[in-house]
């Protein structure tokens, strides 16, 4: 049903511009975060030059963690890497070798770490790349003071789902 698909789409937005025009125009807002110490940056499902965000090797890689020394983790959006042309495992290599660090695997992700397992071990994806993501993500729990206070407080429990915040 084509409402529906786009209904679909409006949340999937494409930029058919120049690197120029994309850098002048979306790019101030990711050196401000990241020059205030931004520690994750969540990938879109957006598209440039009709490839996906989550594919996006030089956009990732090249200009966010190299140009602008991004040194925390990049986390792609919900099933973000499924809309990669190509099978599961293809899409799997592709947005762990484009720089993406994190993926959200909402269902299937025995899928997932065993495509991941069998692309490393075939040499798909570099150990490296593995051990570079590992890194960002523990410095950013590290720096968030995850491993000296790993639970919650569980005396804030009855306040979850209560009518004060719900307000």
């Amino acid at each position: 049903d084509t409402f529906i698909m786009q209904q679909f789409m409006l949340d999937q937005g494409v930029t058919d511009v120049d690197e120029a025009t994309l850098r002048a125009v979306h790019l101030s807002p990711y050196v401000a975060a990241i020059d205030t110490g931004a520690m994750s940056i969540m990938v879109s499902f957006s598209s440039w030059g009709g490839m996906k965000m989550h594919a996006q090797k030089y956009l990732l890689t090249d200009v966010l963690k190299g140009e602008l020394d991004f040194k925390g983790f990049l986390v792609a959006d919900w099933q973000g890497i499924d809309q990669i042309p190509g099978d599961y495992c293809s899409d799997i290599i592709t947005s762990i070798n484009a720089g993406l660090d994190m993926i959200m695997v909402p269902y299937d992700y025995d899928a997932f770490i065993n495509g991941l397992t069998k692309a490393v071990n075939n040499g798909d994806v570099p150990l490296e790349r593995i051990d570079d993501a590992v890194r960002r993500i523990l410095t950013v729990k590290f720096q968030l003071g995850l491993f000296d206070r790993p639970f919650a407080d569980e005396s804030l429990l009855p306040l979850v789902r209560s009518d004060k915040h719900r307000e």
